[in-house]
């Protein structure tokens, strides 16, 4: 059994204890969190399908003000522990904290899920039972970007590993980190810790599967091509491909919602797969969506401002002709450089790069946004210039926020039968091919990204949506 220690016994909030365990085989431990304190319907009806398929349910909450009446009146059918605690340490924490409410051991499978995925969308029985037999470890897809990995809002321990020494010490040591970064260091290393103990991984979908879906689905010439698009992160990407071509039984909400970072445009024709192409029902996932949108008015008209501010900035710069320090080398001032190429002189990063040493710097131009007061402070002896926008970082990760989708659409051109374009005659933007480096007009309206589906014949006009 799990023990914890007195700091973390400490964040759970409230226990409930609702009808006997090792009943059955399986074992559930259900990780939720929900920013509203809500539980919704699409939560219901994963834990009504988990249920069914023969789970033992430990449910997990980080969502500390939800009402603790309703949430048992909410789940008494379905779970057999609720427990509410408080939001640190993400799923890892959770999972923690559900293990050590039960003896883990006398479970021949042990499911580890979140609520970050619209589950089941075809009936997983099968998944279950032909992916026992082939691994100790399984989860539904992989990741082969820089490190393999299985993704862990799924992950699946077989009997062998649950009731070895590795699993019991790795549960045991989680730390309740509060950087996110700190707690991907878990799902990134999981995997090889595994296969280093002598033990079986294996993911549902594999990138050698996805393959095939290249070769039916995608105009690949050279095999670089490929490689390229296996490169991604497959649910993001290939969400539809792993639906249609090998019953993934999930879809990632996150893609689905405008104004999050993982939102991937080629998503505007997900209510035809869902509906037309798998079992599951569709007005759950529209109902989500409609109760997280997000009156995005303000932040989409002081985006635009910054984004026109921004320009101007640049114009008033080239055509000063002066010499320009460049302090900070992330997108910004990648975007800076190449704006200005020649009357960079010096670039000041984590490395310095002298470009041209015989000419004097006129202009410190800042182009780190939203650390400039960090680095004004650190330079005390040099008089800087910065952007002045109504807020400098959000518009930094708002473009970077672009970039991921005009990196995705460059990914689509290769999809047949489905065609992005941008809207031309209110603005133009330009990517090099291998170098992450935008060249903007000043648009008049938003982005307007025309969308075409050929084959399931949706078109439809988008809007770039800026990150709250």
């Amino acid at each position: 059994m799990i023990i914890l220690s007195k700091k973390e016994q400490k964040t759970v909030v409230w226990k409930k204890n609702i009808s006997p365990l090792y009943q059955t085989k399986k074992l559930c431990l259900f990780s939720h969190f929900d920013k509203d304190d809500k539980i919704e319907k699409y939560v219901i009806y994963m834990l009504k399908a988990l249920k069914k398929l023969g789970f033992d349910i430990i449910f997990v909450s980080t969502s500390e003000k939800l009402n603790k009446l309703y949430t048992y009146d909410l789940l008494k059918r379905y779970v057999k522990i609720i427990i509410i605690k408080k939001n640190i340490g993400y799923d890892f924490a959770s999972w923690k904290v559900g293990l050590s409410s039960v003896q883990y051991n006398l479970y021949s499978t042990v499911l580890h899920i979140n609520d970050s995925i619209f589950f089941p969308l075809f009936n997983p029985k099968h998944i279950f039972q032909s992916m026992k037999n082939k691994a100790d470890f399984w989860g539904l897809n992989e990741n082969k970007n820089k490190y393999h990995f299985i993704l862990s809002y799924f992950w699946v321990f077989e009997k062998k590993i649950i009731k070895s020494k590795f699993y019991k010490q790795f549960w045991q040591d989680i730390y309740s980190f509060y950087d996110k970064k700190d707690i991907l260091l878990y799902e990134r290393d999981m995997t090889s810790l595994i296969q280093k103990n002598g033990f079986k991984t294996k993911s549902y979908v594999t990138n050698e599967m996805l393959e095939i879906s290249l070769k039916n689905r995608y105009f690949l010439k050279k095999e670089a091509e490929k490689k390229m698009l296996l490169a991604t992160t497959p649910y993001r990407l290939f969400w539809d491909d792993i639906i249609l071509d090998f019953k993934a039984p999930f879809i990632k909400k996150n893609i689905l919602l405008k104004h999050h970072l993982d939102y991937h445009i080629s998503t505007f024709y997900y209510e035809y797969i869902i509906q037309n192409k798998t079992k599951y029902p569709l007005f759950l996932i529209q109902s989500f969506i409609r109760n997280k949108k997000i009156d995005s008015t303000k932040m989409e008209k002081l985006f635009y401002q910054d984004f026109n501010e921004f320009i101007k900035i640049l114009e008033e710069l080239k055509n000063s002709k002066k010499n320009i320090a460049i302090y900070g080398y992330g997108l910004i001032g990648k975007i800076v450089h190449s704006c200005l190429k020649k009357q960079i002189v010096y670039i000041k990063d984590k490395n310095n790069i002298i470009l041209n040493k015989n000419k004097t710097v006129n202009i410190n131009l800042i182009c780190a946004l939203g650390r400039e007061k960090e680095i004004i402070d650190n330079n005390s002896n040099i008089n800087f210039s910065v952007f002045k926008l109504n807020n400098p970082k959000k518009f930094s990760d708002n473009i970077y926020h672009l970039k991921k989708w005009l990196v995705y659409i460059n990914f689509m051109k290769y999809k047949k039968n489905i065609f992005f374009y941008v809207s031309k005659n209110k603005y133009s933007i330009l990517v090099k091919k291998y170098n992450p480096i935008l060249f903007f007009t000043a648009p008049e309206e938003k982005i307007i990204f025309k969308m075409i589906h050929s084959l399931y014949e949706v078109d439809k006009k988008i809007a770039f949506h800026p990150i709250v």
